[in-house]
């Protein structure tokens, strides 16, 4: 009856936990990836199932099937994920226990492995780091890729140990089938494979069928295949020129800026900063402004690097001291240092990613990390025990450990959620942190401009551009600020940051028919037309500039280039836009055949800020 106690009490405090963030609106890429992401209504397109992260796409659209944009549903489902999760390390440390490194090591220590993963588990469920993957919606995809893994790896655990023969092969699949799952989830899982073997190795010790292990072990090897397969044979097409393009799409992934070299170095310091981050959880920041250094010789590079080399060579130490001995604990401990290098290495080495540190990839190194400190704890306990006879029961030395660890996580969690709910609350936070980085200043102009704060929308905006005068995103946004203002001195204001922001990005499809829409409203008809059809260049499946195109051939009595303008629209309009459709579709109707005249058009959606 414990191991449902467990999950019962682990579900009951994450959603204790994350009670205040049910309602936490869409925030940050959020909205790309989800609100207007018009291909989740079309389940259609989600099989068979390709491409990368494709399981967290697929519970976004099944998200909108069920709840469409209610924000309830999807916080619901990130939180079931977690918890889920939660359950999944307790069951990775209780297996523990089992294999044979570790029943030698326990013998006559009676309930030790309930306490110990529970203690694991409650730590990895209320720590505020995580609410980085979970709070924030669009993260899922390190939440369930997580799932995904340490499901396939407690399956593994499973079937390392002594079920019948029947049992052993079904889970056998069943952990390669969670292992593929984990791959089309998120990029990190590649590591899974790796993990797999050396837990084998590690925990198992089973030297004399090391060839027979191998020929098992084999499938997950192959696992390790899947992402850089998908990713020649899904984006390329086996052709040269497709090569070239998924060349050209993971290099948009990626700093442009940045080399290799320098990415590996800055991630020494980012490495530190995640570690006093897992033990000291303040001063927590969606967007960091890190700082980025240029030559490995910098003090706090240095610094950092033999921190890093200090902190594994102990654990190396610890490790092998702890498997001659026999201390199961302790080179379990040892494990949990490893397993976090080892699940970080893919977003902390030599891939250039542009953005060099964010708390939710943390999300799979905490499970390790976890384990590991409940288990060092637990040999701390015996060792006070054994060596100054300490008489402390062990159930309420658990529960003064859960008190002093799981309970001021929990605590804290439960308040940087609150930072979450709004998004005004939000980037209000990270800009007070991160001051001098434009696109929090640009996002907190959003947030603004949201709640219809326009003043303070601009004055957010103007921050950016002053922060970074070449910032399309700002100038763009900033524009469409002034064009809310609706006079004759802020259209002007808007033109000239809509003009900003095409010039220093010439292919932003966005500006240039908000660029169009100033225009139009200035009186400038040939100026607008060459705005939206520049927009229509870039964006040739842009919906809203076909639209504000029809309306403007209407109000000059073009009537058929407006006709076929409209259709345009209804051509590519989301499917989400069924009732603008259909008033198009009588606008359509009123100016067929019409040979003069201009009719008052009535708009089924509000000029783009798309």
């Amino acid at each position: 009856m414990r191991h449902p106690a467990a999950f019962i009490a682990l579900f009951a405090v994450v959603f204790i936990v994350y009670s205040n963030t049910f309602n936490s609106p869409f925030l940050f890429d959020d909205k790309s990836n989800i609100v207007k992401n018009y291909s989740l209504d079309n389940l259609s397109l989600l099989w068979p199932p390709t491409g990368m992260r494709y399981f967290t796409r697929l519970t976004f659209a099944l998200n909108y099937y069920f709840n469409g944009l209610s924000v309830k549903g999807y916080h619901i489902v990130n939180i079931l994920i977690h918890a889920s999760a939660s359950c999944l390390v307790y069951l990775m440390a209780h297996l523990t226990f089992k294999t044979p490194v570790m029943k030698s090591a326990l013998t006559g220590k009676g309930d030790a492995p309930f306490y110990a993963s529970l203690a694991a588990a409650l730590i990895f469920a209320v720590h505020p780091l995580q609410t980085s993957a979970v709070t924030y919606i669009v993260q899922r995809h390190a939440s369930l890729a997580a799932l995904f893994y340490l499901l396939s790896l407690v399956l593994f655990i499973s079937y390392r140990s002594h079920a019948p023969a029947r049992e052993r092969i079904i889970l056998l699949i069943m952990s390669l089938v969670t292992a593929v799952m984990a791959q089309m989830t998120k990029e990190n899982s590649i590591t899974l494979p790796v993990v797999i073997v050396l837990y084998d190795l590690v925990f198992f010790n089973d030297v004399k069928g090391a060839v027979k292990r191998l020929i098992t072990l084999s499938p997950y090897i192959a696992v390790f295949a899947i992402i850089p397969l998908t990713i020649i044979v899904i984006k390329t097409g086996l052709s040269v020129e497709g090569f070239l393009e998924a060349t050209q799409t993971v290099s948009g992934m990626v700093s442009a800026v940045m080399s290799p070299y320098q990415y590996l170095i800055n991630q020494f310091r980012v490495a530190v900063t995640y570690i006093r981050l897992l033990f000291l959880p303040f001063n927590q920041n969606l967007d960091y402004d890190y700082p980025v250094s240029d030559s490995i010789f910098e003090a706090r590079i240095i610094l950092s690097l033999l921190f890093l080399l200090s902190a594994l060579g102990a654990s190396l130490y610890v490790f092998v001291r702890s498997r001659r001995s026999g201390n199961g604990l302790l080179l379990t401990a040892a494990c949990g240092v490893f397993w976090f290098f080892i699940t970080l290495s893919v977003e902390s080495t030599i891939i250039p990613i542009k953005d060099i540190i964010f708390e939710h990839r943390l999300y799979l190194p905490l499970a390790g990390v976890a384990i590991g400190f409940s288990f060092a704890a637990l040999w701390f306990f015996f060792f006070l025990k054994e060596r100054f006879g300490v008489s402390t029961p062990l159930y309420v030395t658990a529960v003064i450990f859960i008190a002093l660890t799981a309970l001021p996580l929990g605590i804290a969690a439960y308040a940087r959620n609150g930072v979450w709910s709004d998004t005004v609350s939000l980037w209000s936070d990270v800009a007070s942190k991160s001051p001098n980085k434009p696109r929090v200043h640009n996002n907190l102009g959003n947030a603004y401009r949201e709640g219809d704060r326009v003043a303070e929308a601009i004055k957010a905006y103007k921050t950016a551009v002053l922060l970074d005068p070449e910032l399309p995103e700002a100038h763009n946004n900033l524009g469409d600020a002034y064009m809310a203002q609706n006079t004759p001195e802020t259209i002007d204001e808007a033109i000239k940051e809509f003009g900003m922001a095409v010039k220093y990005r010439p292919n932003y499809a966005a500006a240039h028919n908000n660029l169009g829409n100033a225009y139009h409203a200035k009186g400038m008809t040939q100026e607008a037309v060459k705005a939206f059809n520049e927009s229509l260049k870039y964006n040739p499946a842009n919906s809203t500039a076909y639209y504000n195109l029809g309306v403007l051939y209407e109000e000059i009595g073009r009537y058929d280039v407006a006709v076929d303008n409209y259709r345009m629209f209804i051509k590519f309009a989301p499917s989400q836009f069924t009732a603008q459709k259909a008033i198009v579709k009588g606008i359509i109707e009123d100016l067929s055949g019409k040979k003069g005249g201009v009719l008052k058009t009535r708009n089924p959606s509000s000029k783009a800020r798309r």
